[in-house]
């Protein structure tokens, strides 16, 4: 099921991605599925940080309609990346660690 419209040859189009996810939701729910990957760019990433975490919360709002207890595994697409990476692992819980500057060895 790809939440992305695919009459149109290598453009995507973000403007039905909540619709369609809210589709595959409901398809989820009827079909009892174990769990659910979300394989990354659910957003199309605006222009401002702001508009693209209104975006991914909005698309949150969606997977939240899971019937409990399906658990969603998320990976972050190149998309997503107009966000800082600690929000999108905080969002999408996902473990993060910020990589630790490099030790000096004398």
């Amino acid at each position: 099921f790809s939440l992305h419209d695919q009459d149109v040859p290598r453009v995507l189009r973000y403007r039905s991605a909540r619709e369609r996810l809210a589709a595959a939701v409901d398809t989820f729910n009827a079909a009892d599925v174990n769990f659910v990957l979300n394989l990354g760019d659910v957003i199309d990433g605006n222009e401002s940080p702001e508009a693209s975490e209104a975006d991914l919360d909005e698309i949150l709002a969606e997977f939240s309609r899971l019937n409990a207890p399906i658990p969603i595994h998320h990976t972050i697409g190149n998309h997503c990346r107009r966000l800082p990476i600690a929000t999108l692992s905080r969002k999408l819980n996902i473990p993060y660690a910020p990589t630790p500057p490099p030790v000096e060895v004398m």
